[in-house]
């Protein structure tokens, strides 16, 4: 199972993708308000990925400073590592009073255990294989999780958060993660690496304090263009064709 699969992310691009490859009134009005174009998408010519993030300001910065950028790959990714969530971390880890914090998505991701290292290398991993997505998507709580009665939040400390599969688990579950894109912010390091991605009074960005994993890593970026990544290109593509397929019948 790879990172976009518990946070469900392929359910946030399947309509993104359908607009993008049959742009119409009816499949933009389906697109959540994250994706939702602004005027300068609609006006500029640029990498498609750029609207995979789900920040409208960042898109725009995007755009006007990294649209020839050959690493734009690697700085999307960079953005998609810093997705975090805004909360209480008292909630998740022992606390004497309420503080607020944040935690990121693919350091608990990581805690979860979750086999990352494949990703992009076998196209049958992939979200672009619709049967496994259906299948991955269609799995239910009980069986993906492990029976937790032996540990409960929050946990002792941050180490046995990241150390302990059950309390990354139970915390995944507690910040629900997997509701989507709309309730990310943006951990304040991205700004150090990307200071030209900063715009002064973004609510985007994330306040209080860090909760980190002792060994930082990133979401790792797509492989040169090797047969095992046009196959993840090909299924992507049939997958795209099939949703539009699926979705005009619906409206006919």
């Amino acid at each position: 199972m790879s990172w976009y699969t518990p946070t469900k992310f392929y359910y946030h691009i399947t309509s993104l993708t359908m607009w993008q490859l049959n742009p119409t009134r009816e499949l933009y009005m389906q697109l959540p308000m994250r994706y939702r174009p602004s005027a300068l998408q609609l006006s500029e010519s640029y990498p498609p990925i750029i609207d995979w993030c789900p920040f409208p300001s960042i898109r725009d910065r995007l755009i006007m400073l990294h649209a020839a950028n050959s690493n734009i790959d690697q700085i999307i990714c960079d953005i998609a590592t810093a997705y975090v969530i805004e909360t209480d971390i008292s909630t998740i880890i022992q606390f004497d009073r309420p503080t607020l914090g944040y935690i990121r998505v693919w350091d608990l991701i990581q805690a979860m255990d979750e086999r990352v290292d494949s990703l992009y290398s076998d196209p049958h991993e992939s979200f672009a294989n619709n049967h496994l997505v259906a299948q991955q998507a269609e799995m239910s709580s009980t069986e993906q999780e492990t029976d937790f009665h032996d540990v409960t939040l929050p946990a002792p400390s941050m180490e046995a958060l990241f150390q302990t599969k059950k309390y990354a688990r139970l915390a995944f579950k507690e910040l629900r993660m997997d509701d989507g894109v709309a309730r990310f912010k943006l951990d304040p390091l991205l700004f150090e690496k990307y200071p030209e991605l900063y715009e002064p009074g973004d609510t985007i960005i994330a306040t209080g304090l860090a909760v980190r994993s002792a060994h930082l890593t990133s979401i790792p970026t797509p492989r040169a263009v090797e047969q095992s990544t046009l196959s993840i290109y090909n299924h992507f593509a049939d997958w795209s064709f099939n949703m539009i397929s699926s979705s005009s019948s619906m409206h006919s």
